[in-house]
């Protein structure tokens, strides 16, 4: 016919209604994404390699800025992932307390809310504590650039920490 197609043209009623759920008048988008979130009965904070899900990430990254976390992002099946996990809760075991918080968040069951996801496992960020009345934001970390070498690992976070960090004796913190 030559004659630009109308859009609306064959749109039932209801599609129009969700459109106009979606969207407002000048075309912003209103929906909030879909976020996936395991069950509030994996998380174990009782551990010294704490299990976290989406809903619980702020709480235990940015709720406590007085805080050292040290997080790691996880794929279950991932190789590497599974050779980094006992290195991480040796570390963990010996090394958690009061000023260290150990994390671990299954990036294959959990979306993240206030965290970007990373682009490959395992990924560990560290965000040291704030002074007193700091706020700790999302990006406030420091990557682990490193491999399942649990010297690595110590010495990352004996330097990130200024003290000594070694999973065969407690650190002091």
């Amino acid at each position: 016919k030559g004659g630009l197609l109308d859009p609306t043209e064959g749109v039932t009623d209801a599609l129009k209604a969700a459109l106009a759920a979606a969207f407002d008048e000048s075309g912003r988008n209103l929906l909030k994404p879909n976020r996936r979130s395991q069950g509030p009965e994996v998380v174990e904070t009782d551990i010294p390699l704490q299990v976290m899900t989406a809903d619980t990430w702020v709480d235990t990254v940015l709720a406590h800025p007085d805080t050292h976390v040290l997080v790691e992002y996880y794929d279950p099946n991932c190789p590497h992932c599974q050779k980094m996990q006992p290195v991480l809760e040796e570390i963990a075991k010996n090394s958690h307390g009061p000023g260290l918080v150990f994390a671990q968040i299954d990036v294959t069951e959990n979306d993240a809310p206030d965290w970007e996801s990373p682009a490959g496992v395992p990924t560990l960020h560290f965000y040291a504590a704030k002074m007193p009345g700091e706020t700790r934001l999302a990006s406030d970390f420091v990557p682990f650039e490193g491999g399942p070498d649990q010297s690595m690992l110590e010495g990352f976070l004996s330097t990130q920490l200024g003290t000594t960090v070694e999973a065969a004796g407690k650190s002091e913190l």
